[in-house]
């Protein structure tokens, strides 16, 4: 289990206007707040978002776009890479994707994808409706090479 800071955890869960969570660089949420975990398991603690992204089927459920999603998870995965040497879990993980997923591994021999700023996507919820997502993602100083993640959340209704 990756280690978090305990004043970001305390900062995080006091955040009750926006979900935010923190990953690893192998994608494994490692804290998040409330909001976060109400709007898709996929950022409860503990979960890998490429795993849940690619091998739950429940996935393509609540990502109406989700073939356009994948893609640009690819594409962080790749720049994932890029900017720091990649470790044996990130490599192992990877191909872990490629070999289960056809989806992971036909992005990733189409070679790298820009990634849209902000990687919009929507989320069918079960209880406010189709979403709207955007992500801003820091780079956490001083943290085993941990990101912040920023959700933008718009639209939604009560029924689909």
């Amino acid at each position: 289990m990756h280690r978090i800071d305990p004043l970001l955890r305390a900062w995080l869960e006091s955040i009750e206007t926006a979900p935010v969570f923190v990953r690893s660089h192998n994608f494994e949420v490692v804290a998040s707040n409330q909001l976060a975990r109400e709007l898709t398991a996929a950022f409860d603690v503990g979960t890998n978002l490429l795993r849940a992204t690619f091998f739950d089927p429940a996935a393509r459920e609540w990502l109406p776009e989700w073939a356009d999603a994948t893609g640009q998870v690819v594409a962080l995965v790749l720049d994932e890479a890029r900017v720091a040497a990649p470790r044996a879990e990130l490599q192992r993980l990877v191909g872990e994707l490629a070999s289960k997923s056809d989806q992971f591994a036909q992005a990733l021999a189409e070679g790298p994808v820009a990634l849209t700023p902000g990687m919009p996507m929507e989320l069918d919820h079960p209880r406010w409706g189709r979403l709207r997502l955007s992500f801003q993602q820091l780079r956490l100083p001083g943290s085993e090479r941990q990101t912040l993640v920023l959700v933008n959340v718009s639209g939604g209704s009560s029924s689909k």
